[in-house]
């Protein structure tokens, strides 16, 4: 930040606040952050799919070893995780993802794991009943990377401490949050 008046790019600003531990988020900033996440696209690189789930069907098609990073993580989500119903679609999740991150008592963590730089968003479970699996959690985890610009998964957490955020994370919660 130059003169104080403006803020850097988010992903510019999630690297500084990694960088610099003794650096506090503002709220501005955090706000900022948590709006860009919630735009960003989700990644698009072919990953692998869990051996259990490749030759199911899923979303009019049967899952192959490699198949795009939404599909991968939906299906997942949905078949083996069961957090949300068969029938969601990704248009389902994304808007999932999106309503989470931007929730009033979303909570921001930034780390740096394997030399990437991520922020990591737990939020309430807004996600409609109709669409919750069996096994849905109370909080959604979405979590991005500075480094490429890009959601790289999202799930359903128990609780906060299930949440696979790494302890060393810097958190900034919402100001009417006590945990």
């Amino acid at each position: 930040m130059s003169d104080g008046s403006e803020i850097s790019h988010p992903d510019v600003l999630i690297r500084e606040l990694i960088a610099d531990p003794e650096r506090p988020a503002t709220l501005e900033e955090v706000a900022k952050i948590l709006e860009h996440v919630a735009q960003a696209p989700f990644n698009t690189r072919m990953i692998g799919v869990s051996a259990e789930l490749v030759g199911l069907e899923f979303l009019g098609g049967r899952l192959r070893a490699r198949q795009d990073s939404l599909t991968a993580h939906l299906a997942a989500r949905v078949l083996r995780d069961k957090q949300w119903r068969e029938g969601s679609t990704k248009e389902d999740f994304l808007s999932d993802i999106k309503r989470a991150v931007l929730h009033p008592n979303a909570a921001l963590a930034v780390y740096e794991t394997r030399r990437t730089n991520f922020a990591g968003v737990v939020a309430p479970n807004t996600v409609p009943a109709d669409r919750r699996g069996s096994d849905a959690g109370d909080y959604i985890v979405v979590l991005y990377s500075a480094d490429r610009g890009r959601i790289i998964t999202a799930y359903q957490a128990e609780d906060e401490n299930s949440t696979r955020i790494p302890e060393r994370a810097r958190w900034t919660r919402p100001p009417n949050r006590t945990s």
